[in-house]
């Protein structure tokens, strides 16, 4: 019966997961609604592992929301399930969980390969970032070994917040650099700058990392050569939504962050050869030619809303002919770091899923697994070069006559 439960639970959660996934308006209300979900999904897997029921609550409400903008036959099975679901929750025992985690962590619905654990172990090597977990976090989580999922302490910085350890394996060249580096990657519960930048301070001040990216998927601009799967990896970020209303019209005043020079250096002089690496290996598994993406450096524009009209895309591009991508997030990551930890070196590798348009998801796995595949490569091979150096201790010369 104790794990009858947290199995009915979990069934219960994908049958709601698969009918919200399934019907779809608008673009826009498609892609509202995913995030809406993405985040509810995530909230009721952490009420699994730490029995939070603020956590079941605002996961239950979330979903309340998402099916109150469907149909009426979607409303009245949606009322029913979540009033299920929440039964299922309140009575659920800390002996249900705790039977469940003494086995292999399956009935609490872990990703494969994973373990979990409610204690916080601090510092780590590199800090990982995703907007979302599926597929972005995922597609990275991938490139780890030795996985394990956590879940911040009530006490801590993290309060609540599922993380992920791991290591990622480095080249046996070399007998100076360490086999493996440590790796923590967290993701957002929604979208957008606000919650990114206080997740990235939160998370950079809990785990001290000497390196901090951000991995996901973006949109190109496709009058600057950007084709679908290419990597933005940007050495200036601006915010395109930020300005004054006046009488005639919109001012932009766009602010603006960069990526240390040292990571763009490194990206221009080995990127290509990491592509065209990875790009061997899968035409060697697959025996099929593969299309290698190329890498753009030049300028990300981020905002707060999902575009998906060309000509507003164009617009902003019309402000900086350099642009070449698109986000929601990236600013962020490289402004809260310079706030709070300005020696920590920051980037963010994302992959063009779309360019701007009629959005689909129909190549967004592809962008995801590119992204993630080149920054674990490159964080593998070049982090001497660019992780955060010691500062080294003054020498005070020593008065001899005391």
């Amino acid at each position: 019966m104790t794990t009858n439960r947290i199995n009915n639970f979990n069934h219960l959660l994908s049958e709601i997961d698969t009918r919200l996934a399934a019907v779809r308006g608008s673009t826009v209300e498609a892609a509202a609604d995913g995030y809406e979900l993405a985040g509810a999904i995530d909230l009721l897997k952490r009420f699994l592992i730490s029995g939070n029921y603020q956590n079941l609550d605002e996961g239950i409400n979330r979903l309340t929301r998402v099916f109150e903008r469907r149909g009426r036959a979607d409303r009245e099975w949606g009322k029913s399930s979540l009033a299920r679901l929440r039964t299922l929750g309140e009575e659920m025992t800390k002996l249900d969980r705790d039977v469940a985690l003494e086995g292999d962590g399956a009935s609490l619905n872990l990703p494969q390969g994973a373990t979990t654990s409610l204690v916080d172990a601090t510092g780590c090597d590199v800090l990982i970032i995703a907007a979302m977990y599926e597929p972005e976090l995922s597609t990275f989580l991938r490139r780890l070994s030795d996985v394990e999922q956590l879940v911040g302490g009530t006490d801590s910085l993290l309060p609540d917040l599922t993380y992920y350890r791991g290591k990622l394996k480095r080249s046996q060249e070399g007998s100076i650099a360490a086999r493996s580096l440590s790796v923590v990657a967290v993701f957002q519960d929604r979208t957008g700058m606000v919650d990114c930048s206080i997740l990235v301070t939160a998370a950079a001040r809990f785990f001290r990392p000497a390196l901090v990216a951000m991995t996901g998927v973006c949109a190109g601009r496709g009058k600057a050569g950007v084709r679908l799967c290419d990597l933005v990896v940007p050495s200036q970020i601006f915010t395109y939504d930020t300005g004054k209303y006046t009488e005639g019209g919109f001012q932009p005043e766009p602010l603006w962050v960069e990526t240390a020079e040292g990571i763009c250096r490194r990206i221009i002089a080995t990127g290509e050869s990491i592509l065209e690496q990875l790009s061997r290996e899968i035409q060697a598994a697959y025996e099929g030619n593969v299309y290698v993406p190329k890498i753009h450096t030049q300028v990300m524009a981020c905002g707060s809303a999902v575009v998906d009209r060309e000509d507003i895309f164009e617009s902003i591009g019309d402000a900086n002919r350099k642009v070449v991508g698109l986000d929601m997030e990236s600013y962020a990551v490289l402004r809260a770091l310079k706030l709070y930890s300005p020696r920590t070196p920051a980037f963010v590798v994302k992959s063009v899923m779309d360019l701007g348009r009629k959005k689909r998801d129909r190549v967004k796995s592809q962008a995801a697994f590119w992204a993630a595949s080149f920054l674990a490569r490159f964080i593998a091979q070049e982090f001497e070069s660019i992780q955060r150096k010691p500062i080294p201790v003054a020498q005070v010369p020593i008065d001899p006559e005391q």
